[in-house]
C-alpha cells in the first residue's frame, strides 16, 4: 500500500489550477448603443473579477490583455440592460441607470496641458481644478453624465518640476492622472455617455480610448478615424453621438463629407420623432478667442456636411473642443452649445460676455453669450431648464427650455 504524505497533497494542490483575484485598480460604468450599460474594470494582470448583478454573480470578460510598459493592466467588462438595478465588484456599488433620468451633466476638455510651448500646473486645483468641477458635479446627484470629449493632454515632459509632475505620454500612467485618479469618486455615483475627441484621434491618445472608453467591443485592427454614429434615449428625449474627433477645423476632404454624410444619415434613420440633442466633440459653430488675435470659428467639415440638414427635433448641439462655455442662439438652426470649459487651460477671457448679429460659417447668430472661467453645465429635465456653474458650484448662466427642449430665446 502506498502511503501519501502531507507534503504530497500540498504539491498537488498546488499544481491544480486556481483563480487568482482580481485587484480592481478603477471601476465605472458608461451607456453605449442598443440602450445597453456597460460596467468595466481596470485590473492588475490577473483574472477579471466576478461581478454581483440584481444577486447572480456574473464573471467579467476581458476586453484588452496588457501591453508591456505602456499599459501594464488589464480592462474588464460586461454589458448589462439598463434595467439592471444592482452591480457589486470587489465590494464597490458601480452606479446604473436610474428609472427616469432626471438630470444630466456636461463636461467637456478636462485633462492637463502639457505641451511643448504650454505647461499647465496639474498639481494646483486652482490652475487645473478638474477635480473641484467633479466634486461640484457630484452635489447635484446626476443621473448621467455626459463627456463630450478631449481627456488626455500630458503629451511632452514637463520642463518646470513646480509646475506640473513627470507623467506623461500616451500609457496608462498619464490616462490615470489626467482622468481615472480625479475622477474615482465620481464614478461610483453616475454612470457615463463618452465622446471621442480630437485628443483621443488616430494621431495622438487614440490606444486609451479604444481601450477605456470606446462603446464597441475592442478590436486590434488598425484605429479607426470615425465610430459609428448612435442613439441613446433618456426618456423624454434621446442624444444623438457623433464622432466628429477626426480631421482639421478649417479644412475637409470629399472622403470626410461623404464619411460624415452617411454616420449623420444612420442618425436621421433612427430618429424618432423624440426631441434630441446632437452630441458632437467639435462644435459645428464657435466664436471663440483663442488668444488676443485669433478666433476658433468652428468646424467646416460638419457644417459642409449636414449644417443645414438638422431635422426640427434636434433642438441644441452640445460640443467641447473650444476651451470656453458659449451659447450660440441661431434661427432656424439647432442651438450650440460649448462646454468645453472643464480643467484644460481656457481660450483667452476677455472676449465680450455677449454679442449681437454675427455672421458665422453659413449661419447668422442672432445672440452669442460667453461664459468665462472654469466649469460644467446641468440639464434639469423635469425642470426644462439647463444650467451653468464654475468650479465652485456657483451658477452663472441659466436657460429655460420649452416642452421640446429648445432653448428660449
Amino acid at each position: 500500500m502506498i502511503k501519501l504524505t502531507n507534503h504530497f497533497f500540498i504539491l498537488f494542490a498546488f499544481l491544480l489550477p486556481f483563480h487568482l483575484e482580481a485587484k480592481v485598480i478603477y471601476s465605472w460604468s458608461q451607456v453605449i448603443p442598443n440602450n445597453m450599460i456597460s460596467v468595466r474594470a481596470i485590473v492588475d494582470n490577473r483574472d477579471c473579477p466576478i461581478a454581483c448583478v440584481d444577486g447572480e454573480e456574473i464573471p467579467m470578460n476581458e476586453r484588452v490583455s496588457p501591453v508591456e510598459k505602456k499599459f501594464a493592466e488589464k480592462v474588464c467588462e460586461l454589458s448589462l440592460p439598463r434595467e439592471t438595478k444592482e452591480i457589486i465588484i470587489d465590494d464597490h456599488q458601480i452606479p446604473t441607470l436610474s428609472v427616469q433620468i432626471k438630470k444630466i451633466a456636461f463636461i467637456g476638455d478636462t485633462g492637463c496641458r502639457v505641451t511643448n510651448l504650454v505647461e499647465q500646473a496639474c498639481d494646483s486645483t486652482k490652475e487645473w481644478p478638474l477635480t473641484l468641477i467633479l466634486n461640484s458635479i457630484s452635489d447635484h446627484n446626476p443621473d448621467l453624465i455626459v463627456h463630450v470629449g478631449d481627456y488626455h493632454y500630458r503629451e511632452k515632459t514637463c520642463k518646470s518640476g513646480q509646475k506640473c509632475n513627470q507623467v506623461y505620454n500616451y500609457g496608462s500612467d498619464a490616462w490615470y492622472s489626467d482622468w481615472f485618479d480625479p475622477a474615482r469618486n465620481i464614478s461610483e455615483l453616475s454612470p457615463f455617455l463618452f465622446l471621442r475627441g480630437n485628443h483621443e484621434g488616430c494621431s495622438r491618445a487614440y490606444e486609451g480610448w479604444f481601450r477605456y472608453f470606446d462603446p464597441s467591443d475592442f478590436s486590434s485592427a488598425k484605429c479607426s478615424d470615425h465610430i459609428p454614429s448612435w442613439v441613446f434615449d433618456v426618456g423624454p428625449m434621446q442624444l444623438d453621438v457623433f464622432d466628429s474627433s477626426y480631421g482639421k477645423d478649417s479644412d475637409y476632404t470629399e472622403e470626410q463629407i461623404k464619411t460624415f454624410n452617411e454616420q449623420f444619415d444612420f442618425l436621421l434613420q433612427n430618429n424618432n420623432s423624440k426631441p434630441a440633442w446632437f452630441l458632437t466633440h467639435r462644435p459645428l459653430w464657435s466664436h471663440a478667442k483663442k488668444s488676443a488675435i485669433f478666433y476658433h470659428d468652428g468646424n467646416i467639415a460638419q457644417v459642409k456636411a449636414f449644417g443645414n440638414r438638422f431635422s426640427a427635433n434636434i433642438s441644441a448641439i452640445i460640443s467641447g473642443h473650444v476651451h470656453i462655455a458659449q451659447i450660440i442662439f441661431m434661427k432656424e438652426k439647432p442651438t450650440q452649445v460649448m462646454v468645453g470649459n472643464g480643467g484644460s487651460l481656457l481660450y483667452s477671457q476677455n472676449q465680450k460676455p455677449v454679442l449681437y448679429g454675427v455672421d458665422l460659417e453659413d449661419a447668422k447668430a442672432q445672440e452669442i453669450r460667453t461664459l468665462h472661467g472654469f466649469g460644467f453645465a446641468i440639464l434639469d429635465l423635469d425642470e426644462h431648464k439647463i444650467s451653468f456653474y464654475d468650479e465652485n458650484n456657483n451658477e452663472t448662466y441659466f436657460a429655460n427650455l420649452t416642452e421640446d427642449f429648445c432653448f428660449k430665446s
